[in-house]
């Protein structure tokens, strides 16, 4: 189970189901105050311009907004299952690896290497430097 998925899933959907009753409320009194300051107090003429202007019924932005809450809540929903079926990670662990030398000594190079250097100890017995 990851917890961040969950939380955040919770989160979500705590927030947008209370959010979905109370937007129409919240969307109206904003646009009214919001008319209200541009036309210094003449509703009516306010809500023409707005028209004018392009902006959509209020019924209708009410029920877009509506509308993406409830998808908010959805992937809430899938944020939790998500969190609940998915497994953690395992953290990467270091290894030590002991095979690099003698993986150094089976390559052509590395004997090649050794033998001008001096490492090769049968070399060394059949010159008889030793």
């Amino acid at each position: 189970m990851k917890s961040i998925p969950v939380i955040v899933g919770r989160l979500l959907a705590t927030i947008s189901i209370p959010s979905y009753y109370y937007a129409p409320q919240f969307l109206s009194q904003s646009v009214h105050s919001f008319v209200v300051s541009m036309t210094g107090g003449n509703t009516l003429s306010g809500v023409s311009m707005l028209r004018q202007m392009g902006y959509p019924h209020l019924s209708a932005v009410i029920a877009v907004v509506q509308y993406l809450l409830i998808g908010l809540v959805w992937t809430g929903i899938g944020l939790v299952a998500f969190g609940l079926v998915a497994k953690k990670t395992s953290k990467p662990m270091v290894v030590k690896l002991v095979a690099a030398e003698q993986f150094e000594e089976l390559t052509p190079q590395a004997k090649r290497f050794k033998d001008v250097k001096g490492g090769s100890n049968k070399r060394r017995k059949r010159a008889g430097s030793f």
